[in-house]
């Protein structure tokens, strides 16, 4: 159902989970998990499987942001749920908007599969919170936490600096074609943040979607974003309609290296053009 992949004894990513990447990272017999899942019965029986696998007790869990294919699945651990202060305000907040109990019913009419994976559904917010930055010995490992934002205001990642290791949500997506979504993504910010990371002494990424890479495939991450924003400017002088301009993005500057998907880029033009006009997302 779904596959783990690992870097060595102690960092592994578990895919194909029906959401995000669950990350962990396993020391001492202590398992940090990062980012929940979405679909809290797979969360449950994914935590079972790590825990009777790799001879470990799950300790701690970090979102790395609040979307739902990261958290939904955070009620299937019993133990500390660890985020920034934005996240936790964030989640808080969607539970009377975009989480209501109509908006959720509304999703399992949307998706069907949903009445039964949901049916028990709690969403959980974080039980412990940091402001930009939090140090944490875990068991002999340092871990650094970040808020970066970019993905999202609240994105975050988790550092191990003496193994090079990044955890590193929606920041990236391995080996696979971008996305931000227009609710909260920013194009430009996300370049910083990648830009930030590049300077890290990092090795390795476990990313929120996709596989495994390292800074490589983050400067191609930096070259598309920054090509299709620079494109978007280009035109935008010429005052052309919205989806005039977008069309003409989709011609120009697909994210090298990885297949084209139709969907994500459009989307991805569509925001770079609202940053290009100077427009809130």
């Amino acid at each position: 159902m779904y596959e783990i992949e690992s870097l060595d004894d102690v960092f592994h990513v578990i895919q194909n989970t029906g959401g995000s990447n669950i990350g962990v990272c396993i020391h001492r017999g202590a398992a940090l998990v990062v980012d929940a899942g979405y679909l809290p019965r797979i969360s449950a029986q994914i935590k079972k499987d790590i825990e009777t696998t790799f001879g470990c007790r799950v300790e701690m869990v970090f979102y790395t942001h609040y979307h739902s294919d990261h958290t939904f699945g955070g009620q299937s651990f019993d133990c500390p749920i660890l985020a920034s202060r934005l996240c936790q305000e964030t989640m808080a907040a969607c539970l009377t908007s975009h989480w209501s109990p109509d908006e959720i019913e509304k999703a399992k009419q949307e998706e069907p599969h949903l009445t039964e994976e949901w049916k028990n559904l709690v969403i959980t917010l974080p039980t412990t919170t940091f402001e930009d930055r939090w140090e944490h010995d875990f068991h002999g490992l340092k871990i650094v936490l970040h808020r970066f934002g970019g993905h999202t205001p609240d994105s975050s990642v988790a550092y191990f600096p003496d193994q090079g290791v990044l955890y590193a949500g929606d920041i990236v997506f391995g080996g696979a074609y971008p996305t931000l979504l227009e609710l909260d993504g920013n194009p430009m910010e996300l370049i910083q943040v990648l830009k930030t990371i590049s300077a890290l002494n990092v090795k390795d990424i476990i990313p929120g979607h996709g596989t495994i890479c390292g800074l490589p495939f983050v400067a191609t991450l930096i070259e598309y974003w920054e090509g299709l924003l620079a494109a978007a400017r280009e035109l935008a002088r010429k005052n052309d309609p919205d989806d005039v301009i977008v069309e003409q993005l989709m011609g120009r500057c697909h994210m090298p290296g990885v297949t084209f998907n139709e969907f994500k880029h459009r989307r991805n033009a569509r925001l770079a053009l609202i940053s290009a006009r100077g427009r809130p997302a």
